[in-house]
């Protein structure tokens, strides 16, 4: 004899038939991406666990497992670039804030609309974080009611933080600089420098933010390696975010740049920069300060909106006016960060 135990007719039928039923679970999910609804690398995990239990040769199987095998390889590199402490989704951090998701709709749709949501949100919040510091300068509300930074605590916890602070320049809400560890910045310790310092907090600064450059190399190394994952998408989504950006910000950068040279920058800034105009070059700050990549223009824009603001009269300026020292300091005039003390 052989030696060979051959299977059952049905158990044969059986096999068969599972590997066909593997094979159009694939098939669909080459369908879906091809409409814009990308499977996770869990899912693709999932399908391929299923396949390896299939006791047939398919090809598909071992490409599929060479696919999930890069695209893992290439999700922990790119974690590594972005994903900073106190995130644990790269997906979610390369997304728009409060991405809007729907299974039955293309993933660039989502991501879309979420971007215009996100600005919207951030405006918002900006505003209602101003009002209630000006309700606190004016005696309107007790300071001591409201609660602040990411340990959700007033600006002189009982619990032992001091009333040092520092303001977030996307949110305009207020961190104990222990609580984000501010101090640890050379730049953020000079009070003289702190208008010329831009500061975002933890929660609008959600990832490493590498550059555009090495963004770019990411997003190459996964088309080559012929993976199509969600995350490739939400960065796809964020690169041409980034550029479009750049390239609104450039020519505007440069029509103004007279205004850094200028003998008379107040008679630059009332000539040349209308309030209308000052209020759009704010608007370009706010959705930069969105994109979690480092850009060179971010820099050159806050340049920008900081000289036109410390030519702008008190009554026009966006923040209200600094407190005395003995108190938790207001936002203060200029665009730059300001400190409570």
């Amino acid at each position: 004899t052989l030696g060979i135990v051959l299977p059952s007719a049905p158990a044969l039928k059986s096999t068969i038939l599972r590997a066909s039923e593997w094979c159009r679970l694939l098939s669909d999910i080459k369908l879906e991406q091809s409409k814009g609804r990308y499977t996770s690398l869990k899912q693709l995990e999932g399908v391929l666990l299923k396949g390896q239990l299939i006791p047939v040769n398919m090809p598909e199987l071992n490409r599929l497992t060479d696919k999930v095998a890069a695209a893992k390889t290439w999700q922990d590199k790119t974690s590594k670039v972005f994903v900073r402490k106190g995130y644990t989704k790269l997906l979610e951090v390369l997304s728009p804030r409060g991405s809007l998701t729907a299974e039955s709709r293309p993933l660039e749709e989502c991501l879309r609309e979420s971007t215009a949501k996100e600005f919207t949100d951030m405006r918002q919040r900006r505003t209602a974080n101003m009002l209630r510091t000006e309700q606190e300068e004016r005696g309107l509300i007790n300071e001591d009611d409201n609660v602040y930074c990411i340990c959700r605590r007033g600006w002189n916890s009982p619990k032992g933080v001091d009333g040092a602070m520092t303001q977030c320049d996307l949110c305009y809400d207020w961190f104990h600089n222990k609580c984000v560890s501010i101090s640890k910045n050379k730049d953020m310790k000079n009070s003289e420098t702190m208008k010329d310092v831009k500061y975002l907090c933890p929660l609008c600064q959600r990832t490493k933010r590498p550059t555009v450059e090495q963004a770019l190399a990411l997003l190459i190394s996964l088309r080559q390696a012929g993976v199509s994952l969600p995350e490739g998408v939400a960065l796809n989504f964020l690169i041409e975010r980034a550029m479009v950006w750049q390239e609104k910000v450039r020519p505007l950068v440069n029509k103004y740049k007279g205004v850094f040279t200028a003998p008379d920058k107040q008679a630059f800034v009332d000539q040349y920069i209308s309030t209308k105009e000052r209020t759009q070059i704010e608007e370009l700050m706010i959705k930069g300060d969105l994109i979690e990549l480092t850009m060179e223009e971010t820099a050159s824009l806050w340049s920008l909106l900081n000289t036109i603001d410390e030519c702008v009269v008190p009554e026009q300026k966006k923040k209200p006016s600094s407190r005395p020292p003995s108190k938790p300091a207001s936002p203060s005039g200029s665009s730059g960060s300001s400190s409570k003390r």
